[in-house]
């Protein structure tokens, strides 16, 4: 049986002064930010220009924004040397301390070997963003979502403001009351009744149009889950993978041709014998592990919480510092397998999928100028599950 709980929510004390006195916002902080963040009214600032292009007061684009497209506004920001907010670094993860868990769009500029005879080509490695200014381009393998036909969104229009509402907005484009804070980190709302939290890393809510203007409508809201910029280790309760099919529809375990694909979804519960495998699976060949101490961010899960009020808050049971695994009514995600961004592995997986021994492609890598921890968003394999570990598909099925 899921779990619902009722979330608490903590009124504030010594509000300072009136209005935003008392509030320190970040850039986003789950809503719009300041508007020149992102757009530029004449490409000029103090008579330079201040967007990709162009000449003062000219070589901005329709929507006043300082690149040249959505993503590359995103990533005159979002990229930089690695760690928090950087969601393209320009070495990719280099120790476990500056990762991303979405992982990193660094890995859409570069070849990765995979074996003495075969090479896993940049393109392959995640969701390619268009993003002009920095290098990203369309794929051209796959030229729409894959999906059952229901959603056909386009890899021309694949951009970060296809995932991501820039402004912040929640269901149906109408924020009911003012966002407070944001909904990623699992902030109570400071006034109950007069605040509300922003959606988990601003992804779009029901009714959200994937960035086309109009042209989709998201049926599912953000997920429930907590996470910090710059610690690979997001708690995730609910709605991951139904959220991801709002373009990738009839990957979820409630659709009928999902019965020929790996199950994930709100109803694909682990149950007591997989969860019981995932809280005893250390290490290829070590079964003693406990189940307090079993999560392992290399193979993430839902935990079975839902909201309760559909109000955007995260619930109070989440955590990005629990080490706790699974129960019988924890279950299986997309993301449990995938990231969101981009991995040095084919398909944007955790591991690479295609590898017997996890440890071949690190050697490799190694020899190409990679570090271990690079390969796998600042994992060292051979450290951390020794250099006989075979796939983490082992974590929940112990086959090896």
């Amino acid at each position: 049986m899921k779990k619902t709980y009722k979330v608490a929510l903590v009124a504030s004390v010594g509000m300072l002064g009136v209005g935003l006195a008392g509030n320190a916002f970040a850039f986003h902080d789950g809503g719009v930010a300041h508007c020149d963040g992102c757009h530029t009214m004449h490409n000029s600032n103090n008579g330079a220009i201040n967007a990709n292009g162009g000449t003062v007061g000219t070589g901005i684009t329709s929507t006043l924004t300082k690149g040249s497209d959505a993503s590359s506004t995103c990533l005159n920001c979002h990229q930089g040397t690695a760690g928090g907010y950087h969601v393209k670094t320009t070495t990719g993860p280099v120790d476990a301390t500056h990762t991303n868990a979405g992982g990193d769009f660094y890995w859409l500029t570069t070849d990765v070997r995979i074996s003495t005879r075969s090479t896993s080509l940049a393109a392959d490695h995640g969701h390619n963003v268009v993003a002009a200014d920095f290098g990203l381009v369309e794929d051209t393998v796959l030229t729409v979502a894959p999906s059952d036909g229901t959603v056909a969104y386009s890899a021309s229009n694949l951009g970060c403001n296809s995932c991501h509402d820039p402004h912040g907005k929640k269901d149906n484009n109408i924020n009911p009351l003012p966002i407070g804070a944001s909904g990623s980190y699992g902030n109570p709302i400071t006034a109950p009744g007069q605040e509300i939290m922003g959606n988990f890393r601003l992804l779009g809510g029901v009714g959200y149009d994937g960035g086309l203007g109009g042209g989709l409508s998201f049926s599912a809201g953000d997920p429930v889950a907590v996470g910090k910029n710059g610690i690979d280790h997001t708690d995730y309760g609910s709605g991951m993978s139904e959220w991801c099919a709002n373009c990738h529809s009839g990957f979820t375990a409630a659709d009928t041709i999902a019965t020929h694909r790996h199950p994930a979804g709100d109803n694909a519960d682990l149950g007591a014998v997989i969860a019981a495998n995932y809280n005893a699976y250390i290490t290829t060949g070590d079964m003693g592990g406990d189940a307090l101490t079993s999560f392992d961010n290399m193979v993430a899960f839902e935990r079975g919480i839902f909201d309760a009020e559909n109000d955007g808050v995260p619930d109070g049971a989440l955590s990005v510092t629990t080490t706790a695994g699974p129960d019988a009514a924890s279950n299986v995600m997309c993301l449990t397998c995938h990231r969101a961004h981009a991995t040095s592995s084919p398909n944007m997986g955790r591991w690479n999928l295609g590898m017997t021994l996890l440890v071949e492609e690190e050697a490799l890598a190694i020899s190409d100028g990679f570090t271990s921890v690079q390969l796998n968003n600042g994992v060292d394999i051979s450290t951390k599950y020794g250099e006989y570990q075979r796939s983490l598909c082992n974590k929940c099925h112990v086959q090896d």
